[in-house]
């Protein structure tokens, strides 16, 4: 295996390590902040859907209330001043019926004698008997104006309820004082209210529909929607006038938040329910979001460590290595770095002071390897001029010697000729 391919493995190595930690890391941080941010948000989104509904409740609430407190008042002035004849009950009666004007379409009170005085001069049927109506009995009960069930008028065919209390005049007659009152207002308001921007909200009296958005639900009973489960399920809680958020099945099968709200100055109570994932859209929205940030992040810790591993791991590692390998091979010219405080750099100096070393013991070795040849060389070149020495000093006597006898010879010659 190259170099290059052990430095790419270390490099594989650091990072089949760090990168699974990182990641465990991030993720495991990113669901610790998404379930606080999760219980949050459900949390918010709960107390948002409870907040709108009792502020809805108050809205109708508040019209009913003072409904209430001004027809008390009627009822009240009815007890306490003399009248004449019908005709003086029938002015007393006209206070009632220009207030609230959108909503008030009667004013009329009957007696226990069977008298009926109608504010908006409506005469009824000579045997009309008011005593028997349902809203007379209602209203014999209560010393205070209570609110009847909703029905619908056979005139207008509008949804109608009776507020009624029981009046005793001064001269002891005794009665109760009724007013007819027109729902499409309030009814008008209910189908407007919508919870967390997609709920629902149904107006209960008792197990009546007041009003809703729903069609074809307001003015009737939750029995005449038998096969409606998820409707008798949320009437439940009115039964119970539970106020807590609950979660409940829906006709659908999804999860709804249900809460439910009394109305103040009556006996009604205000449901509005939403779905769970409507109210918990910002959560989903966060979970997509907490995704591409933890695969940012991911990218973002994967090339900060590749850069960081080849700067101070795999570059210097590699620089190191071909050192070593230049050294083995014999070359001491390789060029070393020096600095660095980690154990890399401290390596790499540790080597830069070894090869300066290495170089002055490698030339010893290098002179001494040559020595004896060089020694060899000198003392042959002496030993052949010594014998070249030699040879010369024998010729020049060997020379001499000749020439000796040459000349003896010669002059023994010239001497036997002479005495010839």
């Amino acid at each position: 295996m190259s170099d290059k391919k052990r430095n790419k493995k270390l490099s594989v190595q650091l990072l089949c390590v760090l990168l699974p930690m990182i990641a465990a890391f991030i993720i495991i941080l990113a669901v610790i902040l998404f379930a606080n941010a999760s219980s949050f948000i459900t949390d918010e989104g709960i107390e948002r859907l409870k907040q709108e509904s009792t502020a809805y409740a108050k809205d109708i609430g508040g019209t009913m209330r003072q409904m209430k407190g001004f027809f008390d008042s009627l009822g009240e002035t009815l007890q306490i001043h003399d009248y004449a004849d019908s005709n003086a009950i029938h002015e007393a009666l006209q206070p009632g019926m220009t207030a609230f004007t959108d909503m008030i379409y009667d004013v009329y009170i009957a007696f226990d004698d069977k008298e009926f005085v109608d504010g908006d001069d409506w005469v009824p049927p000579a045997d009309y008997d008011p005593t028997t109506r349902d809203w007379y009995l209602l209203g014999q009960k209560n010393d205070s104006l209570v609110f009847g069930p909703p029905d619908i008028d056979v005139d207008t065919m509008e949804i109608v309820v009776n507020g009624v209390r029981k009046v005793t005049l001064k001269n002891g007659r005794s009665g109760v004082l009724s007013i007819d009152i027109f729902l499409t207002n309030i009814s008008g308001k209910v189908s407007e209210f919508t919870p967390s921007e997609t709920g629902v909200c149904i107006l209960f009296a008792d197990s009546n529909i007041v009003a809703t958005s729903l069609p074809d639900y307001t003015g009737t009973d939750v029995k005449d929607h038998p096969d409606d489960k998820f409707l008798q399920e949320i009437y439940s809680s009115v039964k119970s006038k539970t106020t807590d958020v609950r979660t409940v099945k829906g006709n659908d099968g999804k999860d709804y938040l249900v809460s439910t709200d009394a109305v103040d100055g009556t006996d009604w109570m205000l449901v509005s329910y939403v779905k769970k994932n409507d109210v918990l859209k910002d959560l989903s929205k966060m979970s997509i979001y907490t995704i591409i940030l933890v695969v940012i992040m991911l990218a973002v810790s994967t090339v900060i460590i590749i850069l960081l591993i080849r700067k101070k791991i795999t570059a210097p590692v590699a620089a190191l290595t071909d050192t070593i390998t230049g050294i083995a091979e014999g070359d001491f010219s390789v060029d070393i770095k020096k600095g660095g405080s980690n154990e890399i750099g401290r390596m790499n100096n540790k080597m830069y002071d070894w090869n300066q070393s290495a170089k002055s013991i490698y030339i010893y070795f290098q002179v001494v390897k040559t020595a004896p040849v060089q020694e060899a060389s000198t003392a042959g070149s002496a030993f052949i001029g010594g014998w070249i020495a030699i040879a010369a000093v024998l010729g020049m006597g060997l020379g001499a010697l000749v020439t000796a006898i040459s000349m003896k010879t010669v002059r023994k010659k010239k001497e036997t000729a002479l005495e010839a």
